[in-house]
């Protein structure tokens, strides 16, 4: 009988050590995946924002913009690339001529260049119509500069990241959320499945007169 008292005891005080020795790790491992989190999310920012059907246009004129050819108004800001001889202007959030079948187009949630930490994102088609103003942003590379000018200022950016995503109607942003950035997205080149994103961080600002 004592025996078997014995057993019972060491049987419920091991199954005992067990769970408290569970229990410890599974503090220690929650406690790491919190800390591993925390520094995921101060280094980097992921951002989701809706998308339009950003795609690759034929040389075909696309309908909207026989309407819209006619109208008159002027850009907000202008966003240049040397690398690929872009410069471009855009319009207004506002503008009825502010639409990725018509032009470059600021895609919500934007900030604007004068905002510190803040995000310009900016769309526009490739392929070989006269809206496909992204064309050649697959020849950029890292390194690479970007300027926009805005409210008689010029913001110099240099790229510095770039990935590929679905084409789901939605992108996930991924930057350094202590930098003043422009995102870029287009199709990518010769995959209509999917989008390209383009991170690019501020330089330096200087006045700059037209």
């Amino acid at each position: 009988m004592k025996k078997v008292k014995s057993y019972y005891w060491f049987f419920l005080s091991s199954i005992l050590i067990v769970i408290g020795i569970f229990i410890c790790l599974f503090n220690y491992i929650s406690q790491k995946k919190i800390f591993i989190f925390k520094l995921f999310e101060s280094e980097k920012f992921l951002q989701e924002i809706s998308m339009p059907q950003v795609v690759e246009e034929t040389s075909e004129e696309h309908p909207e913009k026989k309407t819209k050819t006619k109208e008159k108004e002027s850009y907000i800001a202008v966003l240049e690339i040397p690398k690929i001889g872009l410069k471009q202007g855009f319009y207004a959030l506002n503008s009825p001529l502010h639409t990725v079948d018509y032009n470059i187009t600021i895609i919500s949630p934007s900030n604007f260049p004068n905002v510190n930490g803040g995000n310009l994102i900016l769309a526009s088609h490739s392929g070989n119509s006269p809206i496909a103003y992204f064309r050649n942003l697959y020849k950029t590379e890292n390194g690479n500069l970007a300027f926009v000018y805005y409210n008689k200022m010029k913001y110099t950016y240099k790229m510095v990241n770039r990935y590929d995503v679905p084409k789901v109607g939605y992108v996930d942003i991924h930057r350094d959320k202590s930098k003043t950035t422009l995102t870029l997205i287009t199709c990518t080149h010769n995959d209509s499945n999917s989008q390209t994103i383009i991170i690019a961080e501020l330089l330096k600002t200087e006045p700059y007169s037209v």
